[in-house]
């Protein structure tokens, strides 16, 4: 059992970075919270350095886990930048003489949370933060995600349990534990059923008989719609028929070249073709999300024969839903986020 001071960074007066639908002092004290929880369940001893909305200091932080004796110590918090398509996660530890079990200590926990988060890995870095450079143990800063990136904020806002277990393997692998049947959180309540998602923790594809292509019958009211919405949207002069072709793909893909331009300055050539740049341009989708790509995810749902129920650009239950029944029937990770590979099958 080791002692563990969990640091949610910010609080009170300091919001830290602010996003477009949050903020950073309150993400990662929901995300404490959780880790707290879930590590104690593995029979560690483990403390916040703030548990509600206050401000403490830089060194009242480190002070308070050195008076602990705390083995470790783990700070919390979101990047930011000026460029909106700035993307990624990271991990510091101090740019000064270190311990073994600090390098160790990083090594694990930013493994375990890049190999799961799916957005970019920024690297394992050092820098002379006050948190790092007072604290008498071995240290660890997280930079879970960008709160400035539309899509990285959807994590730190709808995936709170997911990085709270994937921060709680790789600590627990650090002090020698294994993972064993991650703790699961209690279900949420909310209005609608939720979809049930695979474990966090490295999810298989589970394969699956694959059955016969749904195919849309003549005049589909669904693919009219996304098709009325593609010409008033991109001008893609399509013939509002209800039936999906090659004409209704290429439109589709233009249109998520479109957004990939116009959103994360992606420099595509619109061309309607699902290319290499194309595809390495493209960004994930996530449960939460509201948008211009939702809309498309939705609209080429309907196209291949899954039910979203809406064409309204906001990616909830039932589009989750749909998603993963298209992952399942493709051979996909069953994860409800929508990223190259599964925007590659439904472009496909």
């Amino acid at each position: 059992m080791a002692k563990i001071v969990i640091d949610p960074g910010h609080g009170g007066h300091d919001p830290g970075a602010v996003g477009s639908r949050s903020k950073e002092k309150d993400n990662v004290l929901n995300v404490a919270k959780r880790l707290k929880t879930l590590l104690e369940k593995h029979g560690h001893d483990v403390s916040l350095t703030r548990s509600t909305d206050k401000f403490i200091s830089l060194s009242g932080r480190a002070s308070f886990a050195n008076q602990l004796g705390a083995d470790y110590f783990v700070s919390l918090h979101n990047n930011s930048a000026v460029n909106k398509s700035a993307t990624g996660f990271e991990t510091f530890i101090y740019n000064g003489s270190v311990s073994k079990s600090t390098k160790d200590f990083q090594n694990a926990v930013h493994e375990e949370i890049a190999n799961n988060i799916g957005i970019r890995d920024r690297g394992k870095k050092r820098a002379n933060f006050a948190v790092l450079r007072l604290t008498n143990m071995a240290a660890i800063l997280i930079e879970y995600a960008f709160i400035s990136n539309m899509n990285d904020e959807d994590i730190l806002i709808n995936q709170v349990d997911e990085l709270a277990q994937w921060t709680c393997n790789g600590i627990v692998k650090a002090l020698g534990g294994t993972v064993k049947d991650p703790v699961k959180s209690p279900p949420k309540e909310q209005p609608t059923p939720a979809p049930e998602l695979e474990p966090v923790l490295r999810p298989a594809p589970q394969p699956q008989p694959k059955p016969p292509q749904n195919k849309q019958p003549s005049g589909n009211a669904n693919i009219k719609k996304f098709q009325q919405w593609l010409n008033s949207q991109y001008n893609s002069g399509l013939v509002v028929d209800g039936i999906y072709g090659p004409r209704t793909k290429k439109a589709a893909i233009k249109g998520f070249q479109t957004e990939l331009n116009k959103q994360f300055n992606a420099g595509l050539k619109v061309d309607g073709i699902w290319g290499p740049k194309t595809r390495a341009a493209t960004v994930n989708v996530y449960k939460g999300a509201k948008g211009n790509l939702t809309k498309i995810i939705q609209g080429m749902l309907f196209s291949k024969g899954y039910d979203p129920k809406f064409l309204d650009g906001v990616f909830g239950n039932a589009t989750a839903t749909a998603v993963l029944a298209f992952q399942r029937d493709n051979g996909l990770t069953r994860d409800a986020i929508v990223g190259k590979k599964t925007f590659e099958k439904l472009f496909a």
